[in-house]
């Protein structure tokens, strides 16, 4: 998704009021931060104040301040005000792009052909995801050779072998997650690359393109030999 220099301001704008509600910043103190236009920042924060992100503060030292809910306040739902999602914005690139914010805005929300190598420079993929089909992003990890920490979930947990290809945690537990977090921050530089090592070997039984299209093959197979037996059936009948 390459996001629009407005969503991009408003981006910028929630992050640092979010970081503490109860200070107000003025729209020329955020613009200088990231090197930006504060008077398209100012434009920005309007919108912000209209959605009910941000308060305007009056008076002296006058700004503004985040009124959202900081503990539910996604980036999306900052996104969704200025982006119709689906359009292909060409925007060009932005001077707060390059601040440490910026860059990982573009990582998490930007358009990425290769996934390897993100993989690959990480030690271990987290998804505490509420339920999966089953997860594509999980798949990749492992087959890249990563560990991964995730819920015990359906979709995810198919995943993961608890304990030897990364660690489950109890859905929709903050607690449970920080612990096993703390697991896996703890095992040694080897102890890693053995469960990473053991995540690729799993996926290469489990679900490579081989052995995807063999049990398909026998699904088709049992189906068609249901169909034959329950023809036989209606014959004899």
């Amino acid at each position: 998704m390459k996001l629009q220099k407005a969503t991009q301001y408003g981006l910028y704008a929630v992050l640092e009021l979010a970081r503490d509600p109860s200070h107000q910043l003025s729209a020329t103190h955020i613009a200088d931060i990231y090197g930006i236009s504060s008077n398209h920042l100012a434009k920005v924060l309007r919108d912000l104040g209209r959605a009910g992100l941000v308060n305007s503060v009056r008076g002296a030292g006058g700004g503004y301040r985040f009124s959202g809910n900081s503990k539910r306040t996604t980036l999306m739902d900052v996104i969704n005000i200025f982006e119709e999602i689906g359009s292909d914005s060409t925007a060009a690139a932005d001077p707060g792009d390059a601040t440490d914010i910026g860059c990982a805005l573009l990582l998490v929300l930007g358009e990425i052909d290769d996934i390897v190598p993100v993989i690959a420079d990480v030690d271990c993929v987290v998804l505490p995801s509420y339920r999966e089909g089953l997860s594509r992003s999980l798949l990749e990890a492992a087959a890249v050779g990563r560990p991964i920490v995730t819920t015990n979930v359906p979709g995810c947990a198919d995943v993961v072998d608890n304990e030897v290809t990364g660690f489950l945690c109890e859905s929709r537990n903050a607690v449970s997650l920080e612990r096993q977090l703390l697991r896996f921050i703890s095992l040694s530089p080897e102890k890693r690359e053995a469960m990473g090592k053991a995540a690729r070997k799993k996926i290469e039984a489990q679900f490579s393109e081989a052995h995807v299209i063999r049990e398909y093959i026998g699904a088709i197979a049992d189906a068609a030999d249901s169909d034959r037996k329950f023809a036989m059936k209606l014959r004899s009948d």
